[in-house]
């Protein structure tokens, strides 16, 4: 076994199988008082033989107060996990995480500081129950928050999802959530959320968008996301011609005298002279039944999509094509049915509780049928390879839809704001909370149980982030070059600190992100070349050492920036300098 031998263990009257893991973190397994227990660690086991002098799960004011929002009792599966006990564990082995170079973990009170940045910092728990109803299965997630509604800069949404909100949503759909946003807020969140986990991907987002800001004199918080009112809905409708996430229609309520029309037409006028497009992409305008519908036209680029909005009757509609904001405008005009004339849909939100801040429906025979249709012809496939391999079994076996049908609908969400936290309720053919499980599991049980697979993935991530970033600089050392050399008869710079005292890049733009500690510069450089010479000769490159031979960002000088593994990054600088010593001998690297 990877983690050794599995022993036995006595335990009272009891003897379990002990299998060592992790330092004082066994996995122990065995049979208690007819009960099948698994734990991970000592405690619970400790806890077993402690008997009645243990205090129980049952006496933790945690517990109590999850189980109250769950409706938890003896009678329904449930499921707890204390994320604040947790957060303190993760602590305990922070010096190990440093040493792995883990981030966020590997940072003393790492996770509690990213708690803090989402306004989530007294989170306690998660719990989750699923209770068999009305032909289905009813789950409830609720997140254990203390006083959120006290919290600074998180919006406890006190406004409720409305018929009048659901409305807007045509009565056939693959799927609609309509919902309570605070876009604003939420921006924060998650600028704040990035500025914890990731900082070299913020800080470049964060002047991109302070250069929109100057270039079009644009406030993007006020402008954009400051226009939108409370209230948003999104939804595929088949019946307007999409399929999956082509039909995607946006209707959100915008504040009266809102800019974003100005400030949308300024955002794809930046963009287009950004990328030198300007030709090939515009905005055209169509008028339909008095709305004027924008829409991105695109020449010469196969774009698949065509964005288009319009506002109406103090909304915005928004889609990836026009024809979807043409049908939508049809729905609101002819006051068309709408979610709230669907059966399906009213049969599972009775069921519901009543103020939610969201409300979500998947139609879930709609989707599977769609799959049998895909299911079918590869059952067919597999079984016949199956067969042949001695499988006694054949496409027959696979049951009709109409056996299937019978016996789906679809599956209705919530999400309520509490003050002590937040609850997620869902009813649907399977024990799924399609809100709550997506965001409540990832908050738990992403934590504790994956982190070993999670962070370091993100390890990897932001590694890879700080390699776009340093590519990033050398194009803007590319960038300073040719302006030098336009003013210099075609000659480059002596070196790249000339750049620096040019005004042509900052001091910052030779520090790579990977190297942190450098002192001068990152990137080394290749001197005496011109324009004239071939487009395929490396200018600079940085210093491979920050990647441990995986490979490193090489700049050519035709400008363009490319990550070579050291194999072929080898092999281009060793083809660079044979060229060079046959035009221009006195040219040598820095």
């Amino acid at each position: 076994m990877p983690f050794g031998q599995a022993n036995d263990l006595p335990l009272g009257d009891a003897t379990f199988r002990q299998l060592p893991i992790l330092p004082a973190i066994p996995l122990r397994y065995g049979v208690y008082r007819d009960k099948l227990v698994v734990t991970l660690g000592l405690k619970v086991t400790g806890h077993l033989l402690a008997g009645a002098e243990s205090r129980s799960l049952a006496e933790s004011e945690r517990f109590v107060t999850a189980m109250k929002f769950v409706d938890g009792n003896e009678s329904v599966p449930i499921a707890y996990l204390d994320l604040a006990g947790v957060v303190s564990t993760l602590n305990l082995f922070q010096p190990m995480f440093a040493g792995m170079e883990l981030p966020i973990l590997g940072e003393p009170g790492g996770v509690q500081k990213m708690l803090d940045s989402i306004g989530f910092g007294s989170l306690q728990s998660l719990a989750v129950s699923v209770a068999a109803r009305d032909q289905g299965y009813k789950t409830q997630t609720f997140v254990h928050i203390p006083g959120l509604n006290a919290i600074p800069d998180v919006k406890i949404h006190k406004a409720t999802v409305t018929d009048a909100d659901l409305a807007v949503v045509p009565r056939e759909v693959r799927w609609a959530t309509v919902a309570v946003q605070d876009l604003v807020a939420e921006y924060k969140q998650a600028m704040g959320l990035l500025d914890t986990l990731a900082p070299e991907v913020s800080e470049p987002i964060k002047r991109t968008l302070d250069e929109l800001e100057q270039e079009t004199g644009l406030r993007v918080l006020d402008d954009l996301l400051g226009g939108f009112g409370d209230k948003i809905a999104i939804f595929d409708a088949p019946e307007q011609g999409g399929i999956w996430v082509t039909g995607i229609v946006i209707v959100a309520d915008m504040k009266k005298d809102n800019r974003l029309n100005e400030t949308l037409e300024k955002m794809v006028a930046y963009l287009a002279e950004e990328h030198d497009v300007e030709d090939q992409l515009k905005l055209a305008r169509d008028e339909y039944r008095g709305c004027e519908i924008t829409y991105l036209n695109v020449t010469g680029i196969p774009l698949p999509i065509a964005p288009a909005w319009t506002q109406h009757d103090g909304r915005l509609i928004a889609a990836l094509f026009p024809q979807m904001v043409r049908s939508t405008l049809d729905h609101l005009m002819d006051k068309n049915e709408s979610i709230l004339a669907n059966a399906d849909f009213q049969r599972g939100r009775k069921l519901m509780p009543s103020d939610v801040a969201s409300v979500g429906y998947v139609n879930d025979r709609g989707t599977l049928r769609f799959a049998y249709s895909i299911a079918l012809p590869l059952a067919q496939m597999l079984m016949a390879m199956g067969q042949d391999k001695g499988v006694p079994a054949d496409v027959s076996m696979f049951p009709s839809w109409p056996a299937i049908d019978k016996h789906l609908f679809g599956t209705v969400s919530v999400q309520v704001m509490e003050d002590e936290g937040i609850r997620f309720v869902s009813h649907g053919v399977a024990p799924l909370d399609t809100q709550g499980m997506a965001i409540g599991f990832s908050a738990g049980f992403g934590m504790g149980m994956s982190s070993a697979i999670l962070l370091p993935s993100l390890a990897r991530a932001r590694e890879l982030s700080r390699r776009t970033v340093s590519a990033t600089y050398l194009s803007k050392i590319a960038s300073g070059m040719y302006v030098y050399a336009n003013e210099h008869n075609a000659q480059f710079p002596p070196d790249l600190q000339t750049l620096v005292e040019y005004g042509s890049i900052s001091p910052q733009t030779l520090i790579s992100p990977m190297d942190g500690d450098a002192e001068g510069s990152s990137y080394l450089y290749i001197e005496g070349q011109t324009t004239n010479d071939h487009y395929d000769n490396i200018l600079a490159y940085e210093n491979p050492d920050n990647y441990s031979g995986e490979g490193t960002n090489v700049l050519f000088l035709d400008g363009r920036v490319e990550w070579m593994s050291m194999d072929d990054f080898e092999r281009a600088l060793k083809e660079t300098k044979e060229r060079i010593e046959q035009q221009n001998p006195s040219a040598k690297e820095q």
